[in-house]
């Protein structure tokens, strides 16, 4: 497992609204779940899928990582391939939306600071119209996972901290839609 930031956007919601939980959890283990797994798998078949231009009933029945527990999921199964299908047919749709072709990034690193970084599932980047969309995969049978737009406005400011040394970004027409 990569290490994760202190502040991370994932858990940003929790530590806005208590920032004692970041001491209260400093000495807990970062330990794989099975549940983890999944998700990991799952965010690894949605890269594929974007990087390669695949559907992704490509990978029904494949195995595209291993982990060290073998008790985890590491085949793709269909309602795998389902909830995939579904967020790439979607992220077909926004890029269609569009005269202009966005630049995607999938899995992308970015950082707001030394202590709050971490991976952007998928940025849309329109750099002629200045419009940056993040979309943040949620997949989980173990639990229920929710959509957080505090964390996906966190990965919008690193992706923009990323690119404003390399481009000219007029940051008074800047759209970003979390």
């Amino acid at each position: 497992m990569g290490e994760h930031a202190k502040y991370s956007p994932s858990d940003s919601d929790r530590w806005m609204n208590c920032p004692g939980a970041v001491a209260f959890t400093a000495h807990m283990p970062d330990k794989e779940t099975v549940y983890a797994a999944e998700g990991t798998l799952a965010h690894k078949l949605l890269e594929l899928c974007l990087t390669e231009g695949v559907r992704a009933g490509t990978y029904l029945g494949h195995e595209i990582m291993t982990f060290e527990d073998p008790s985890f999921q590491t085949i793709v199964d269909e309602d795998m391939v389902d909830h995939i299908q579904k967020a790439l047919d979607y992220i077909a749709d926004r890029i269609g939306e569009f005269d202009e072709e966005p630049v995607v990034y999938s899995e992308m690193r970015v950082h707001v600071s030394d202590v709050v970084h971490g991976t952007g599932d998928v940025f849309l980047w329109w750099p002629v119209n200045a419009r940056i969309e993040c979309y943040d995969l949620k997949y989980g049978r173990g639990k229920m996972v929710e959509a957080d737009h505090l964390q996906q406005a966190i990965y919008l400011i690193g992706f923009v901290n990323e690119f404003v040394d390399d481009v000219d970004l007029d940051l008074d027409k800047l759209e970003l839609i979390a």
